[in-house]
């Protein structure tokens, strides 16, 4: 409801600034294939350019772009749009931030918008930042949670000060004060997210975890209930939705992790608060955390905008494991490179800091293994390879995985064959025959099909030679 009311706020603004006129002068002034280039390797078809579509997996180029008409079309998965329509889809950002990028390089001068949006903006930041300074301040008076953060956590005094890590007292109205110091009327402190319904802040009695935007900004908090507090509230809670924050969007983590992510070519994708700074601990500043376990579109074009390799250490239990398998097919479907840390007797990065030390964690990152095989070693837990049912189950959870490898992966579909083999026990003549499956010319569907019959044949033939 906050954000929609936000939106009706600025559209006027917003349309005055975005005309006709300026719309189709942008255009003009831009070759939309020169645009496009810098995105997708495009080569000339007659009139016309083709490339790899950047919106889906293809091996056979199906994305067309017209110079003439000003427009892209990809007959694989239907995506199409001008050059505005492009930047805001291939960038993940609005309609309007594209024009402002797309006005910069055409050399047109936008008129500017009314400053009430930049102001309301501003005093949003100020006053986070504000308070993200006041609860940093109040963990230094805080001897048993800093006891608890640097000897239990073993999270080091220069990472508690790099990310602000805060503490907000009992009952504390400072948000009402700094509000009322800015000049922020009451009935916004709701809207920001910052107290409850009795006017206490939002996150009163809990260590307290800035998160920021992608301009460095604090827009939201994250926050875990004191230790051995006895509460039935959660342990852990975000600041609600606000015209400036939507956890579907941001990300837990330093205001250079995406920076060295970028220079270190690959990014580590964690669950929880700590498990950031526990890895920033050892040096792995390149470590983010989604507000939740899910990973959304926008957070994984985030990523992919910065590396193509993904490095997924999500907690060792079943939910950790279940967001593991369903994030994989997510990301791969971006053209991400996966590998998976396993931590098995440790339920995260954080305990594995707390029980044993930095280069133990740091083993443990450096031991990440490719998706295949975690899929198969996950799958395969409950398998009994002399009961035909058990092994045919196995392969059946396998299945769409492989599928998906075989028509994108090719290579590690290769590698996900091999484990398989070596995890049932399949002789070399039957991994040759599998591979032969590969090479015929049938539907897609059907190869994986090949595959689990010839296994199931093998194993009833060896059954049937110890009866």
């Amino acid at each position: 409801m906050t954000r929609c009311i936000y939106v009706q706020r600025v559209i006027f603004e917003v349309l005055k600034l975005l005309s006709k006129e300026i719309i189709e002068s942008i255009k003009s002034k831009l070759n939309i294939v020169d645009v496009i280039s810098e995105y997708v390797v495009l080569q000339r078809v007659g009139k016309n350019f083709r490339g790899l579509c950047p919106f889906h997996s293809e091996k056979t180029p199906s994305f067309y772009v017209s110079r003439e008409k000003g427009l892209y079309h990809c007959f694989g998965c239907g995506a199409s749009g001008d050059v505005i329509k492009f930047v805001q889809e291939i960038e993940g950002i609005t309609f309007i931030d594209a024009v402002k990028k797309l006005a910069d390089r055409a050399g047109i001068k936008l008129p500017e918008i009314s400053s009430s949006r930049n102001e309301y903006y501003a005093k949003y930041v100020k006053l986070y930042t504000k308070l993200a300074n006041i609860y940093h301040k109040n963990i230094f008076k805080q001897n048993e949670l800093l006891n608890y953060l640097m000897n239990i956590r073993k999270i080091e005094l220069s990472i508690i000060r790099k990310f602000k890590i805060g503490f907000c007292p009992p009952n504390s109205k400072s948000a009402y004060f700094e509000a009322k110091n800015l000049g922020v009327a009451n009935s916004e402190l709701r809207k920001f997210g910052l107290v409850n319904s009795k006017g206490v802040d939002f996150h009163n009695n809990r260590l307290v975890f800035p998160v920021y935007n992608d301009k460095g900004s604090v827009v939201a908090f994250g926050s875990r209930v004191v230790p051995n507090t006895i509460t039935d509230l959660p342990k852990y809670i975000n600041t609600p939705e606000t015209p400036f924050f939507s956890k579907s969007k941001e990300f837990f983590c330093s205001t250079n992790a995406f920076d060295i992510a970028k220079e270190a070519n690959f990014i580590i994708l964690v669950e929880g608060y700590f498990d950031v700074l526990s890895l920033n601990v050892c040096g792995f500043e390149n470590t983010v955390a989604p507000m939740g376990t899910s990973l959304s579109n926008d957070q994984i074009k985030k990523i992919s905008k910065i590396t193509k390799n993904v490095i997924l250490f999500f907690d060792s239990d079943d939910a950790g494991k279940k967001a593991t398998i369903n994030i994989i097919p997510k990301v791969e479907e971006n053209n991400l490179n996966i590998a998976i840390v396993n931590s098995r007797e440790f339920k995260d990065a954080s305990e594995i800091l707390q029980r044993k030390n930095q280069e133990h964690l740091k083993k443990y990152i450096e031991s990440a293994i490719g998706y295949e095989e975690f899929l198969v070693e996950e799958f395969s837990k409950s398998l009994n390879i002399n009961n035909p049912a058990s092994v045919e189950a196995f392969l059946e959870k396998i299945q769409p995985f492989a599928l998906r490898m075989l028509e994108k992966r090719p290579v590690r579909y290769e590698n996900l064959i091999k484990i398989i083999n070596s995890k049932l026990g399949i002789r070399e003549t039957i991994s040759r025959t599998l591979r032969t499956v590969q090479l015929k010319t049938l539907r897609l569907q059907y190869q994986f099909l090949y595959i689990f019959c010839d296994a199931l044949k093998f194993f009833f033939a060896e059954i049937q030679k110890h009866l």
